[in-house]
């Protein structure tokens, strides 16, 4: 089958490599029907290793997949199933385990990093990270699922209630799946700031309406909960400054910059400024198959192209190095 694998920095190919041998018990095979690409990938690539603790590895953590074979002790699923990969494990001994955080787990795995991921023609998984896709969802979905989850992570993280006030800073595909997350959730308003015309555009598509250029937002009205998908300095800075008293601005996007903190607003204010990371199964990989599923969710704005596994280098991994903004979410599928 062919597979792209991280071979070293700088160094990703498209190989001819064997099938999957036999999933273990506790396994499924799945036969990959699309795979997103993200930001990540790219530094693995470019910069990494980060996160690849051995080569070569397939590349690949946003997984929709059709179940082909299952090991002998899988349940759950059966032949002809179709599972989003929520792709996170860990020791499942530590408090972070315990306490359903496997997210901080020290001894975290991650499909895709750690172990071969999707992009490729076949793929075998634990069972327990995987979740079925409802009927009336697209194949898509799946690979969807796992950035939509990270938006409903930070909402989760943010202790978010209906009838709030969101702004989302940076329309990329985690922002535009966020604030599509918290309209569906019962946002009083969902304002959106993001710098880039063609972005702000398909955010207006969307439906929303509070769209600005950052350097026309001017923090009225300021708002419950922010955000902030760019991981941009001062973008972080106005999102906090965005805050009511006892208001939380959610950290998403990494920033190689640490912003510039006004620690007496903070204190006299009573904001947060929360970090979250990635999502967990039960709580967020499987609330955003659900919303995709009651159609709450438009996943074709936020699909800037759909392209061939024997593409995924030339039109994938470099065309979201060379030109980051003209894309958003980027999937691959080995039936193309």
């Amino acid at each position: 089958m062919k597979a792209l694998r991280w071979h070293a920095r700088g160094d990703v190919r498209l190989d001819e490599i064997p099938n999957p041998s036999e999933p273990l018990d506790d396994e499924i095979q799945l036969e990959v029907l699309w795979c997103g690409i993200c930001g990540t990938d790219v530094e693995e690539w470019q910069n990494g290793p980060y996160l690849v603790t051995n080569a070569p590895l397939t590349l690949g953590h946003e997984i929709s997949g059709k179940v082909i074979k299952i090991g002998k002790n899988i349940t759950e699923f059966k032949i002809g199933d179709r599972v989003g990969v929520d792709g996170l494990s860990g020791c499942g001994k530590c408090e972070f385990c315990l306490q359903n955080k496997v997210n901080l787990c020290s001894e975290l795995s991650a499909v895709g990093f750690m172990s071969n991921g999707g992009l490729a023609e076949f793929l075998n998984v634990s069972a327990n990270v995987c979740v079925k896709i409802p009927d009336n969802a697209p194949d898509e979905a799946g690979a969807l699922a796992e950035t939509l989850s990270v938006s409903i992570r930070a909402l989760r993280r943010a202790r978010f209630k209906a009838g709030e006030t969101v702004a989302v800073i940076g329309a990329g595909a985690v922002g535009l799946l966020a604030a599509q997350a918290a309209r569906a959730l019962g946002a009083k308003e969902v304002l959106i700031i993001e710098k880039l015309e063609n972005r702000r555009a398909i955010a207006k598509q969307l439906g929303f309406d509070d769209v600005y250029d950052p350097t026309e937002f001017d923090n009225n009205p300021l708002v419950d909960i922010v955000l902030e998908c760019s991981g941009n300095k001062k973008a972080i800075e106005l999102g906090i400054n965005s805050l009511k008293p006892s208001g939380r601005a959610v950290l998403i996007g990494i920033s190689s910059e640490n912003p510039e903190l006004n620690t007496f607003d903070l204190i006299v204010k009573e904001k947060e400024i929360l970090g979250t990371l990635s999502h967990i199964k039960d709580e967020d990989f499987k609330a955003a198959l659900d919303l995709i599923s009651e159609g709450k969710i438009n996943l074709d704005l936020v699909i800037s192209d759909r392209i061939s596994l024997e593409n995924a280098l030339t039109h994938g991994l470099s065309a979201l190095k060379d030109h980051p903004s003209g894309h958003l979410k980027i999937l691959v599928s080995p039936m193309l």
